[in-house]
């Protein structure tokens, strides 16, 4: 005998097993909301905090310019943390707005905000990949320039 899975005897008192998928996602998504809110805040302070101590050491020492203009990157791998912060913040609110409406609509608007803070996150993570390899290039080759001043033997010698 096939029945719907919604349908259940009256007196039928289900588990969190035996829960409707629907409910037991809206669960989820309950539980959910609240922490990409606090995701985003905490990450977005911590993102904060790292752009203040640098920009804060730049404008006190103004010979600190000069290895800012070198490595501009290493000031805006922060920038992209704190879009990806905004989408999840966006992602939250909006999470919570659609279960408190039982709005499809808001729910749909919820899931694009995490597709984008799921796009965002692949961008941000390929520009640090390049951006680390750009570092560990410019070490490595201070290192090589480094070894082959040594190998050199002095005149006197």
């Amino acid at each position: 005998m096939n029945t719907p899975l919604d349908s259940f005897p009256p007196n039928f008192t289900p588990t969190d097993d035996d829960r409707p998928a629907g409910e037991w996602l809206e669960g989820y998504w309950r539980q959910m909301a609240p922490w990409a809110i606090r995701l985003a805040i905490i990450a977005s302070v911590y993102c904060l905090c790292g752009l203040y101590w640098p920009l804060r050491n730049l404008i006190n020492n103004l010979g600190e310019l000069q290895h800012w203009l070198v490595h501009p990157f290493t000031m805006m791998l922060y920038l992209p943390a704190l879009i990806i912060c905004y989408y999840a913040y966006q992602f939250g609110k909006m999470l919570e707005h659609a279960l408190s409406a039982q709005n499809q609509l808001k729910l749909e608007e919820a899931f694009v905000q995490l597709r984008r803070f799921l796009i965002a996150g692949i961008v941000a993570a390929l520009f640090w990949g390049l951006s680390s390899f750009a570092e560990l290039y410019s070490t490595h080759q201070i290192i090589n320039q480094q070894e082959s001043f040594q190998e050199v033997p002095l005149e006197s010698e």
